[in-house]
């Protein structure tokens, strides 16, 4: 009888149950949960773009992130950046995740990044008040 670890051990996708085996070797690449504000890491010795980082596709259209070039990995890597750091604010991550990837995500693929967590703080803060002083209109 084939066992469903999913569903046995509770992984909401298939791949979360492999994610726990690279824990192992890479350590800074647990996965932050919705509202954990860490430094964001992007690993380039990772092949697979569903484990390259320590950011879960909470929203987007594919599971795989990726960075250096502005293609679908890395918008779904930027929004869902947005995302876990504004606890789940779909319309700010939607609104501002261009701007956020041009900012921090257009780096040279093949080198690992490391985004400090305060960077990404102070840079959603200063949207946050950009868009409260035009009445909130998106800038």
């Amino acid at each position: 009888m084939k066992r469903n670890w999913n569903a046995r051990f509770g992984y909401k996708r298939s791949y979360d149950y492999l994610n726990m085996e690279h824990l192992v070797q890479f350590p800074h690449l647990r996965k932050l949960k919705l509202g954990e504000c860490e430094d964001v890491y992007c690993d380039a010795e990772i092949d697979d773009t569903r484990f390259n980082t320590n950011i879960s596709p909470h929203i987007g259209y594919t599971d795989e992130m990726n960075w250096g070039y502005s293609g679908t990995g890395p918008v779904n890597l930027a929004i869902n950046i947005l995302f876990t750091f504004t606890n789940g604010d779909v319309f700010f991550s939607r609104t501002n995740y261009l701007e956020f990837l041009n900012k921090f995500l257009l780096k040279n693929q093949r080198e690992s990044l490391v985004i400090e967590k305060e960077r990404i703080l102070e840079w959603i803060d200063q949207k946050s008040s950009d868009s409260k002083l035009n009445g909130g209109a998106l800038v």
